[in-house]
């Protein structure tokens, strides 16, 4: 036993010397071996839903399969051939072209039962056929393009490169203004169409709701793609059989168009079909909008072959009543017009903002009774400790943005030619906060004098700065700087912090210039300072000497005095004559 055993290691240790002897080794060995390709996955038919036999037509090039439990199982694989038939061995030829797959089955198990002795028969469709149809007329590439059994109109055209330049409907015009609430009834939807065209001239425009399917059997069906496509119909993009004929006609850019504007889900203008009511013209604009005015709509139509319009109002109400179902029900005709008019005052969304020093800063919706300052303020927790009650500000978008003609022709002169006046004029522009109001606070809620609540309007911030305890006294004053602010101190109190005027001072014209709105004043012995505020002492201009005075006034007398003596003279001359 040892020998046989020492006789099978001394021949096995060549071959396990050449092994790999590291996990390295065996990895370059596993990278050098072929891998095996994944078998591709098997590709079904891309379906909407699971096929309904009740629906499904049967035709050549179905496969079926065809299960019989008896006596003697068997999986029977049936093609239907281009006859439109299947054929099975001791029963013949069972013709199943155009029948559904529910009347084929019925068809199939009467026919085995006729021959078999049999508990069970059951069949299923396993593979759907492929065929052809013709696309033709307003398309990108006419053509016979391939389609299967449960492709629908859609997949056909896509197939035959798309509709021709078809444009897009959803805009009643390039003009109407986001809020849709301007409708003009003398406009044309032919001239709406051709506006949008207007730079692609020669051009053809394929129609989207009069597509024929032309059936091998005569019947000729007619697709609505407008329809499909905003409200999901699918019986308006029908599924395609055996030996279809698709023609797709041109757009009528003069005439035949229906419109639907004003407060509907999606305004649009349309091609008009025989037969169409209210109610599918409002089904195209996706329904009624929920600001719509649900009383009544508008409906404007062309008098005759005329280009006069006629307006009618059409009652609507409650959605389940008589009435309303009767002006759905009402048809249209060609180039007829739909308003819906919104309802006033809507859901008005006002809103404020408060910013700065204010226990919960945000925006806060206002509504007609409760928009007042001060409820605003309480909504918000009120000012915190460090709020400058007496800087606060109001700032209005709408103010400002008028148009001042006056402020426009100085901006265009030379300052060389203003008067006093305009001079004037455009320092209180320029001094004056763009859109901002002024707000007193501290006199509002620790004071209680309503005179001073405000009542806001939509988009109105109100700011509540912090309070910077601080006056600024700049210009002729011995130490211009900032003072701590006092609310009891007045303006010669800070003057005399500043240490008082110096010698070129112009007393008469200094002024309080307000942290809040910029406005420039003449204080005076009862002017309250607010924080923030800065006061600015001018320099004097440069002294006259009075001689310069007495010799500009001299002058001045003698031309005075020589004007007259020459009105004297002519006056003496005339008398004498």
């Amino acid at each position: 036993m040892r020998k046989f055993c020492l006789s099978l290691l001394i021949m096995w240790a060549p071959a396990f010397a050449q092994m790999p002897s590291t996990l390295s080794q065996l990895k370059e060995l596993q990278g050098t071996l072929p891998v095996a390709e994944t078998p591709p996955a098997v590709q079904g038919p891309i379906l909407e839903r699971p096929i309904d036999p009740a629906e499904y037509v049967l035709g050549p090039g179905d496969r079926l399969q065809i299960l019989i439990v008896g006596r003697t199982d068997q999986n029977i694989s049936a093609l239907i051939g281009p006859e439109g038939d299947i054929v099975i061995p001791s029963v013949g030829r069972i013709l199943l072209a155009n029948l559904t797959l529910q009347a084929g089955r019925e068809r199939v198990i009467e026919r085995l039962r006729e021959v078999y002795r049999i508990d069970r028969i059951d069949l299923s469709l396993s593979e759907l056929r492929k065929f052809r149809v013709s696309v033709s007329g307003a398309v990108a590439n006419p053509q016979l393009v391939v389609v299967d059994a449960v492709s629908r109109l859609t997949d056909a055209l896509l197939a035959a490169g798309g509709l021709l330049n078809n444009p897009e409907t959803g805009t009643v015009s390039a003009t109407t203004p986001p809020d849709r609430r301007q409708l003009n009834v003398s406009q044309q939807p032919q001239e709406i169409i051709a506006a949008q065209s207007a730079n692609k001239p020669g051009r053809l425009f394929a129609s989207r709701r009069k597509i024929a399917i032309n059936r091998h059997n005569g019947q000729v069906l007619y697709a609505d793609l407008d329809k499909f496509d905003r409200t999901g119909d699918l019986q308006s993009n029908p599924i395609l059989l055996d030996g279809d004929r698709i023609v797709v006609p041109y757009q009528n850019l003069q005439a035949g168009k229906v419109a639907v504007d004003g407060a509907v889900r999606a305004p649009g203008v349309f091609e008009y079909l025989s037969g169409d009511t209210v109610g599918d013209l409002l089904a195209l604009g996706h329904g009624l909008a929920a600001d719509a005015d649900t009383s009544h709509l508008i409906l404007a139509r062309f008098v005759g072959r005329t280009s006069q319009v006629e307006q009618m109002v059409l009652p609507l109400g409650d959605p389940n009543s008589a009435t309303y179902a009767k002006t759905l029900a009402m048809p249209l005709t060609s180039d007829d017009r739909i308003w819906v008019r919104p309802q006033a005052n809507y859901h008005l969304r006002y809103h404020v903002t408060v910013e700065g020093e204010i226990a919960r800063p945000g925006i806060y919706a206002i509504d007609v009774d409760r928009r007042w300052l001060s409820q605003i303020l309480e909504n918000a927790g009120g000012p915190t400790a460090n709020a400058c009650l007496n800087c606060a500000y109001l700032r209005r978008p709408s103010l400002g943005q008028g148009n001042d003609p006056e402020l426009t022709r100085l901006e265009r002169m030379q300052p060389q030619g203003f008067t006093e006046i305009d001079r004037e004029y455009y320092k209180f522009h320029m001094r004056q906060g763009q859109g901002l109001i002024p707000l007193d606070l501290h006199a509002l809620l620790q004071g209680g004098d309503k005179r001073l609540d405000l009542l806001l309007q939509d988009g109105d911030v109100i700011v509540l700065p912090v309070a910077e305890k601080s006056i600024a006294v700049f210009g002729q004053v011995i130490n211009p700087g900032y003072y701590r602010y006092n609310r009891d101190f007045s303006v010669q109190d800070y003057i005399n912090l500043a240490g008082g005027y110096n010698y070129r001072a112009n007393k008469k014209q200094m002024r309080v210039i307000r942290d809040i709105g910029g406005e420039w004043l003449k204080p005076d012995n009862r002017m309250l300072m607010q924080d923030g505020d800065r006061i600015f002492v001018p320099e004097k201009g440069p002294k006259r000497e009075w001689w310069d005075i007495t010799k500009e006034v001299i002058a001045v007398a003698s031309q005075v005095a020589t004007v007259l003596l020459i009105v004297f003279t002519a006056t003496d001359d005339s008398s004498s004559n």
